[in-house]
């Protein structure tokens, strides 16, 4: 599920826009890789949704060691703060032009 209104709020509320502007290279390189594995892994007309890029970094945000610092830190103990924090990474990074496909030579 994307990003919602209420999510991105409790994100907020909880300070995780400060906390991904400060890591907000780690997230990107993060979501390149992604990006570029969901490229090559899917037929090029199939269309990678911001859903699709979310759902590939959730289990990285988790495990992240600046992330795991930062929820331990607050004692964040839900689960759900990797999956929001995915989807609130994606809204940030992932525009239209972002998630276009690059044309390969191959065709599944």
């Amino acid at each position: 599920m994307a990003l919602t209104l209420v999510k991105s709020q409790r994100l907020r509320d909880r300070g995780f826009d400060a906390f991904f502007k400060e890591h907000r290279e780690i997230f990107k390189t993060m979501l390149d890789n992604a990006k570029r594995f969901l490229d090559e892994t899917f037929a090029d007309h199939e269309i990678i949704r911001q859903e699709d890029l979310a759902k590939a970094i959730a289990d990285h945000v988790e495990t992240e060691p600046n992330f795991k610092k930062y929820v331990d830190q607050n004692k964040y103990r839900e689960q759900h703060w990797a999956k929001d924090f995915a989807d609130y990474v994606v809204e940030q990074i992932a525009n239209p032009e972002y998630t276009k496909r690059a044309q390969k030579g191959h065709k599944k």
